[in-house]
């Protein structure tokens, strides 16, 4: 498997086992210890804790959530992934107590990747989207 390949394999790694499964050991390969974060969720320190804080808390208002991956394009070290994630509203999410409702959000998200780990990471999803449909009750 070519550089590439491999590199998007640890992108579905990521999406697969840290974000659907919530598996924290999944979190220890993929994550590189001194990662760099970017992302618009992440407490912005890097770094598996980040990482891991980041997912509980996503797993903890959207226990159903499954990420799914619309697009994935490499180049060199970098993997972008456009995802489309689908959960229900069971706890609390920045701020707003649950609601129960379905949802659903997009984004993209730019890896760096480096001998089979993230070593840096940029997220951009559409919070303004899913925050509309939170406050709403759910996707139209």
């Amino acid at each position: 498997m070519g550089d590439v390949e491999a590199n998007k394999a640890v992108v579905r790694r990521v999406i697969d086992e840290m974000w659907n499964r919530g598996d924290e050991r999944a979190i220890d390969e993929l994550i590189a210890p001194d990662m760099v974060e970017h992302g618009a969720f992440g407490a912005g320190v890097g770094g598996r804790d980040d990482a891991r804080a980041t997912v509980a808390r996503f797993r903890a208002a959207f226990p159903d959530l499954v990420l799914e991956a619309a697009d994935l394009v490499a180049e060199g070290d970098s993997v972008v992934l456009h995802w489309v994630g689908r959960g229900t509203h069971d706890g609390e999410f920045m701020g707003l107590p649950p609601s129960g409702a379905r949802v659903e959000a997009r984004g993209l998200d730019l890896y760096r990747v480096a001998d089979g780990r993230v070593v840096e990471h940029w997220g951009y999803p559409d919070v303004g989207g899913l925050m509309a449909q939170l406050r709403a009750g759910g996707a139209s």
